[in-house]
C-alpha cells in the first residue's frame, strides 16, 4: 500500500476496557505502509499499567510475543468535516521494545514502540467489537491508465493552446457472484492550486453488512486482476469503508502488498478495460473464481519479470508455469469434485500448456524439441547451477518469451477471453 502523504499524529491512547487511563503518544504510518505507535511511559506508572500489562501478554497466552488485540485513541486532525475525525482504532498491536528518551535520572521517561497490523481512522470500536461494513472503496496504482476513461477530452491542440471538454463519466457497475456489486467510479475533478486531481476507484457494495476481511479478499483479487492486465505488480493506494450511510472510515493495513518504486504502468500492458468491456461481468467473476487457486502462480509470473538476470527470470517463470498448471488442476477439482491426475513432470505440464499455441510451431517435432530444450535448461540450472553451453544461455531469451506467452494465453482463455481478443493481444 502506498502512503504518499506523510501521516504522523499526536494523541492519547488507551485500552477499550480502561477508557479513563489514557497514555500520550504518536501514531505514524510510513510510505512503506508500516503502522507504528510510540507511547510515552513516564511519571505515573499507574496510568500506564493496564496498557503496558496488556502488551506483555502474547495472543496465545505466551510470554514470547508481547501483544494486545486492540488499542483505541484520539489523534490530532486538520479539519472538522467529520464529527468523529480524531477517533482511531488500532488492531493487532505488537510491543517491540522501549528506549529511554532522556538520560537524566530525574525525568525517567521512556518511549514504548508498538507495531500495528491495521488502523481504522475516524472510528472507535469497543473491546471485542467486530467491524462490519456494506461499502468498501479502494484504489490501485494505474487504474486511470487501465480504464482509459477520463473526465477530460482533448478537442483541439496547437502549439500554444489546448482546448478540452469536461464531463463526469458514468459509473460502471458489475454484479458479482458473491452477491456484491463492483463499481468503477469516476469522481468529480478537484482543482488544487496549480494541479487538477481526479482519482478513479473501485467500490464493493453489499446489501448485508459483512466483516472487513470479506471485502479485502475480493479487493485483493481485483488488484491481482489489474496486476495481470497491466503486467506489473501494483499496490493499493487507498482503502476506506462505511456501514449504511455513515461517514467513511479510512483503513490502513500493514500486511497489504507494498512497492517502493512507482510502477511502470505502460511498459507492457496486456489489455485495457475496453478489451473486456462487453464481457466484463463474466470475465471478472471468472477471475475471482479461479484466483484462489492460481494466485501463487500469478505472483511468480509477475516476480519473474522483475528479476535482474536471465537465469533468474527463467527459473522463476518455470516455477510459475508449474504452479499455474497445478493451480488449474486444483480449480477443476474444486468445481467438479473429480480427483486430480497423477503428478506430472515439467515437460508434460508444458506440453499441456502449449496446446493453444501448437499451430505456431512448424511441426509437432519442433514443439517437442523446444519443450525438451526448455526442460533441459531448467534441470541444468536447478541441479548443476549452470548451463552446459553458452549456446543454451543465448536461447534463454526465447525460452522466456515463449514461457510468458504460454502463461498469458492459457490464463486469458481460462477467464473467458475470445480467441479473436487473444490474437489481438
Amino acid at each position: 500500500m502506498r502512503i504518499k502523504n506523510k501521516f504522523k499524529k499526536l494523541g492519547y491512547f488507551w485500552l477499550p476496557s480502561v477508557p479513563d487511563q489514557k497514555v500520550p503518544g504518536t501514531l505514524s504510518i510510513s510510505d512503506a505502509g508500516i503502522i507504528k505507535l510510540e507511547l510515552i511511559r513516564g511519571f505515573d506508572d499507574n496510568r500506564m499499567g493496564p496498557l503496558f500489562h496488556a502488551l506483555t501478554r502474547g495472543p496465545n497466552s505466551t510470554e514470547e510475543i508481547k501483544y494486545t488485540e486492540r488499542i483505541v485513541g484520539y489523534i490530532e486532525h486538520d479539519t472538522e468535516y467529520i464529527k468523529n475525525n480524531g477517533q482511531v482504532t488500532l488492531d493487532g498491536c505488537y510491543f517491540t521494545g522501549y528506549f529511554s528518551q532522556f538520560q537524566q535520572p530525574i525525568y525517567d521517561l521512556d518511549k514504548l514502540s508498538i507495531l500495528v497490523d491495521r488502523a481504522f481512522i475516524h472510528v472507535e470500536y469497543d473491546e471485542g467489537e467486530i467491524p462490519c461494513f456494506n461499502r468498501f472503496i479502494f484504489s490501485v496504482e494505474g487504474i486511470e491508465e487501465w480504464s482509459g476513461i477520463s473526465n477530460f477530452q482533448i478537442i483541439q491542440r496547437d502549439r500554444k493552446n489546448t482546448t478540452m471538454s469536461y464531463q463526469v463519466p458514468t459509473n460502471i457497475s458489475l454484479r458479482l457472484n458473491n452477491d456484491m456489486w463492483l463499481s468503477i467510479k469516476f469522481p468529480r475533478t478537484h482543482i488544487l492550486a496549480d494541479r487538477i486531481s481526479s482519482k478513479t476507484c473501485f467500490e464493493l457494495i453489499s446489501s448485508n453488512a459483512r466483516e472487513l476481511n470479506e471485502f479485502i479478499s475480493v479487493a485483493e483479487k481485483i488488484r491481482a486482476f489489474l496486476c495481470f492486465a497491466i503486467n506489473e505488480m501494483i499496490p493499493f493506494d487507498s482503502t476506506s469503508a462505511a456501514l449504511d450511510n455513515r461517514h467513511m472510515i479510512d483503513i490502513y493495513d500493514s500486511r497489504c502488498f507494498y512497492r517502493q518504486d512507482d510502477p511502470k504502468i505502460n511498459r507492457g500492458m496486456l489489455f485495457k478495460f475496453d478489451k473486456i468491456q462487453t464481457d466484463a461481468e463474466l470475465i471478472i467473476n471468472k477471475w475471482i473464481e479461479v484466483c484462489e487457486d492460481i494466485r501463487p502462480a500469478l505472483d511468480l509470473y509477475l516476480t519473474a519479470q522483475e528479476q535482474q538476470y536471465l537465469h533468474q527470470i527463467f527459473l522463476t517463470l518455470m516455477q510459475g508455469l508449474e504452479a499455474y498448471h497445478k493451480g488449474v488442476g486444483a480449480y477443476h477439482k474444486r468445481i467438479s469434485g473429480k480427483p486430480n491426475k497423477k503428478s506430472m513432470f515439467l515437460k508434460n505440464r508444458l506440453m499441456c500448456l502449449s496446446e493453444p499455441l501448437k499451430d505456431r510451431f512448424e511441426s509437432e517435432n519442433m514443439r517437442d524439441k523446444w519443450l525438451t530444450d526448455v526442460k533441459a535448461a531448467r534441470d541444468d540450472l536447478t541441479h548443476e547451477g549452470k548451463l552446459e553451453s553458452a549456446e543454451t544461455y543465448n536461447e534463454l531469451s526465447s525460452f522466456i518469451a515463449g514461457g510468458l506467452q504460454l502463461f498469458q494465453v492459457n490464463l486469458l482463455q481460462l477467464i473467458g477471453f475470445s480467441q479473436e481478443d487473444i490474437d489481438s493481444i
